[in-house]
């Protein structure tokens, strides 16, 4: 570890988190952060929430759900890692994002278990962020990082599939936000197939958009 990240901008109600940094990592000046509010209940379990481009933030209720159960909750905000426009994906560029990526999750959990000696942790995300999670809790299964991983409406196709009932109501939604260049990449390591060492939730549109639908799934 040889740097310190630092965000000096903070949401309503959370506190930025310092993170020790490799030497090699890109992250410092990125826009990159990790944000924390701590439960008012002692404890020693925790969520992470990885936030990336084009995913709204924590639905208030979710966060109150679980800090109200005794689980502080950190967000990994890593909206502008891989946030420039690059034509024809540069596989570099984007390997070199997801290891910024993997660099700020991982310093967020060893901060996490080391200095808020949190021995317990979820990773939680949805949109493109359950994409990246996936992806590290994948990359870095010998450590398990995670308890359990728990995936909301994660974005792993390039387009959404359109039940038949939405189709004649298609021309009238906004066209889709065109995923960044990281997300991309993303999907492109989703080939190779995953092999996560914990429980994983992933849940999804049943039928519609109001329908709600989850399914857990083991791990290796």
């Amino acid at each position: 570890m040889g740097q310190v990240m630092e965000h000096a901008e903070t949401v309503e109600g959370y506190e930025a988190v310092p993170l020790a940094l490799p030497d090699q990592a890109c992250l410092p000046g990125s826009g990159a952060a990790v944000l924390r509010r701590r439960s008012a209940r002692p404890g020693r379990r925790a969520v992470m929430y990885v936030h990336c481009r084009g995913d709204s933030f924590a639905p208030e209720d979710l966060v109150g759900w679980y800090t109200d159960r005794g689980f502080h909750f950190y967000a990994a905000d890593l909206r502008e890692v891989g946030a420039d426009e690059r034509p024809g994906g540069d596989g570099n560029q984007v390997a070199q994002d997801l290891g910024d990526c993997f660099a700020c999750l991982d310093a967020a959990a060893a901060h996490m278990r080391e200095v808020d000696a949190i021995d317990a942790k979820i990773v939680s995300a949805h949109g493109a962020g359950a994409v990246i999670a996936a992806l590290w809790c994948h990359a870095r299964r010998g450590s398990q990082p995670a308890d359990a991983l728990v995936l909301a409406s994660p974005s792993w196709a390039t387009a959404p599939s359109w039940p038949e009932w939405a189709r004649h109501g298609a021309a009238k939604r906004p066209p889709a936000a065109r995923p960044s260049p990281l997300l991309v990449g993303a999907r492109r390591r989703l080939r190779r197939g995953l092999d996560i060492a914990c429980p994983v939730l992933v849940m999804c549109p049943a039928t519609g958009w109001n329908a709600p639908g989850a399914c857990w799934c083991r791990g290796r």
